[in-house]
Formats: C-alpha cells, structure tokens, sequence
C-alpha cells in the first residue's frame, strides 16, 4: 500500500487527528489560568501578598519555558503520542498534588511539575500537523490548536469561579486532576502520530551531542533569534495580564465581583480563540507573515494602552471591547511559529517550536514575578472583607509594561524579520 502523504490525507481525518492531539493543551490552559481566578483564595489560605503570588504563579512558567526546547528535542525523537500519554498523567498527579498542600514550597514545586509537564502541550501537536498537513497551512493549524487552548482558558475562568465558590478550591483543583487521566487513555487510544499509522522512525539511542548539533542549527539560523523575541513580545502581556493578574486589576478598577470580571475576561479569550484561526488564514491565504503580525501588535498596544489609562473611566461594553482586541491581537503569536517552520527542515520542527514557544512562554517567568513584585512593593494594600486591594495607580505603574513590549515587538518585526511568503527557505544545501 503506498503511503499517504499529507495532501492526499482526508482533511476531516487531519483536522480530527490534530484536535485529539490537542486536548492537552486545552488542559494545560485550563491549568495555567485558574491561579489567577482563585487569587484571593490563596491570598487567604497561604497568608502571602501579591508578590508571592506572583512568584509561586510564575513557577509553572520556570519549568514551562527552559522545558520547551528539551520538549521540542524529545518529541523529535521518540515521537508526540508517548510524550502526550506521559505529560497528562504528570498534570494530573501536580494538580492533586496543589489541591492538597498547605505549604508554600509544595504549591510551588506543584506549579513547576505542571509546567514541566504542559511544555509539550503546544509542541505535540504542532509536530502532528507537520506531517498531516501542507506547509502552507502551518500557521493557520497553530491558530487552530492555540484557539482550543483558548477553551481551556475560557473553562478556567468563570466555571471554575463557580465550582470554587460551590465546593472550594481545593476540592475543584482535585477533581481537574481527573481530567488529565482520562486524556492519558484517549491519547493512548486514539493518537496517529502521521498518516500512513506508523511510528516515525527514529534513532534508538539517545545521543546528547546530535541533539545540540540539532539546536545548534536552529538557533544559529540567522532569523531564530528575531522570530523568538516577536513571539515573546506577543504573549508577554498575556501571561502577566490575561492569565494571571487580569481579574484583580478588573477587580479594582470596576469595584465589581470576582464573578462579573471573570465574566468579562473571557473576551480576551474569545479574541484568541477567533483571531488565531483568522490570523493564520490570512496569513496561508495571501502569502504573507509580516503583514498579519504588525497588524496583531498595534492592536495590543491600542488595547493595552486603553485598558490601562482609561480602564477605570469606561463602561463594561468598551472593556469587553478592549479585551477582546487585546486577545485577538496577541492570537498572531501562531504566525511565528509559521516563520521558524519556513526556516527549518521538517526533522527539526520540534526543535524549532520549542525553541519559539520558550521564548513565547518567557514573559510568565520574566514579567509576571516582575509586575507583582511591582504592585506589593508600591504599597498601600488593605483586605475588605476576604480580598486584598491595591490601589489602580500600583497595578497602572506596573502593566505599563505591557504597551511598550508590544512596540518593541512591532519595531523588531518591521526592521529585522524578513518575510518568508509562507514558503519553505530550506534547501538541502543550507
């Protein structure tokens, strides 16, 4: 029987092959979020302020974000399903883990387990796509799997704001750890990791050395570098404000419920899950990746200027609205990892997003413990009833940041990346 490459593959058999292999990150999203909707819960239960807060939350990003390049060199050599099996049983086993605990140390380590385990959340999936799908369509499968994170972000909002106040943290943090056994058993039931249904062959021995010739490559590229500091300037803001001090700042600015701002945050999620799909599209459809990611990066300076300077001044509607475009702008970051794939040979594609998704991801364990310990140090916080207030000038001074990464984003992407047209620059002989 011949093989069946990638443009003879039935599209709904890929696009349902893809999406299996992308309910861990749906899980890890869901994971990833869900501190920041119970923030005044372990404000409360650990004793601790924002700043600790910021540090025990920003542990799933310090084992997250060195993890994505070994992520990417593992699933390049023994394959995604394996790997998905592994990481979900790992979520799971963390998760319990923090539901449990009374101590700092153990909450901290659970969050850096999970961490660990989700970096191959995003990267499985992706090396699935290299082999069911056509280059060109790449970026708009990222948006596509990045849109399902999206669910998992939207599941950690608002219902999980429910179920806490319902049950309690802990018992909801308890029962999500049941989640990532049963994805274990679908993953080991269901997943192909290419379409002729054979493992893809690889060595069997380990070499360390061929592995860092492998990163090497990648990272000696010339354009690595650049397209790694774009997808850091894209989901920076996202990890310190979407998912994690989001609901607070909210809070603070609208006097509303921790209810009503989860509520309202989920429309940074919707922009995600809509502009992912989109992005990437425009980008497969007309041949361009620079085009789309200017574009993403003024709009989350717009919205993050907005939601900063003029937050506490506007209705829930003009709010939903900026949280909204600030999503959908941030949801372009799947185009790079479009451009690092139009750079690099299909054998090293792992390699190559992992290294893209460290630098993505870095913005958790670089500007979140930052914009935290910036908010606690300013001062003048003072508990009414079961939540800690800061003053809006704290959390004003410290996501100022935000803004001016999408700008340094926009300028790098307009003088140093070079457009690609959604085809591959590799050749043998590079």
């Amino acid at each position: 029987m011949p093989t069946l490459k990638p443009k003879d593959t039935p599209l709904h058999v890929a696009i349902m092959m893809i999406g299996v292999a992308s309910l861990l990150y749906v899980y890890e999203f869901f994971l990833r979020v869900t501190p920041g909707v119970i923030i005044h819960e372990l404000y409360r239960d650990f004793n601790i302020q924002a700043g600790t807060f910021g540090i025990i939350s920003a542990f799933f990003y310090f084992g997250y974000t060195p993890m994505q390049i070994v992520a990417g060199i593992l699933t390049d050599h023994y394959g995604p399903k394996k790997l998905l099996i592994l990481a979900s049983i790992c979520c799971s086993v963390a998760i319990a883990s923090f539901s449990m605990t009374t101590s700092i140390v153990v909450a901290a380590i659970s969050r850096l387990a999970i961490g660990i385990a989700s970096s191959f959340g995003y990267i499985c999936p992706l090396v699935i796509t290299r082999f069911w799908l056509k280059p060109a369509y790449f970026s708009m499968a990222a948006g596509m799997i990045q849109m399902l994170g999206c669910l998992g972000a939207i599941l950690g909002g608002a219902p999980v704001r429910y179920l806490t106040d319902q049950i309690g943290w802990r018992s909801m943090s308890l029962y999500s750890a049941y989640i990532g056994l049963l994805l274990a058993i679908i993953f080991w039931l269901v997943i192909q990791e290419n379409p002729d249904h054979q493992p893809k062959k690889r060595r069997s021995r380990f070499i360390v050395h061929d592995e860092y010739l492998k990163l090497a490559t990648v990272f000696n590229h010339p354009q690595t570098r650049w397209i790694a500091l774009i997808g850091f300037c894209f989901w920076a803001p996202m990890a310190v404000f979407a998912e994690n001090l989001g609901p607070s700042y909210l809070m603070a600015v609208t006097g509303d419920t921790s209810h009503h701002v989860n509520r309202l945050l989920i429309n940074t999620w919707i922009g995600v899950a809509i502009g992912g799909p989109i992005m990437g599209g425009l980008s497969a459809r007309y041949n361009d990746r620079k085009r789309p990611i200017m574009i993403a990066f003024f709009l989350c300076f717009i919205a993050s200027i907005g939601l900063i300077v003029h937050g506490g001044n506007l209705a829930d509607n003009a709010i939903a609205v900026l949280l909204f475009l600030f999503g959908f702008g941030a949801s372009a970051q799947c185009i790079a990892f479009g451009l690092i794939s139009d750079h690099q040979p299909p054998k090293l594609t792992g390699t190559a997003v992992g290294l893209v998704n460290l630098s993505v991801i870095m913005g958790g364990s670089t500007l979140l413990p930052l914009c935290s310990w910036i908010i606690e140090k300013l001062g003048n916080a003072y508990w009414q009833v079961d939540v800690l207030v800061y003053p809006i000038i704290n959390y004003q001074l410290s996501l100022a940041l935000m803004p001016i990464v999408s700008l340094l984003g926009m300028t790098v992407c307009y003088l140093k990346v070079t457009e690609t047209n959604c085809q591959s620059q590799y050749n043998e002989t590079n």
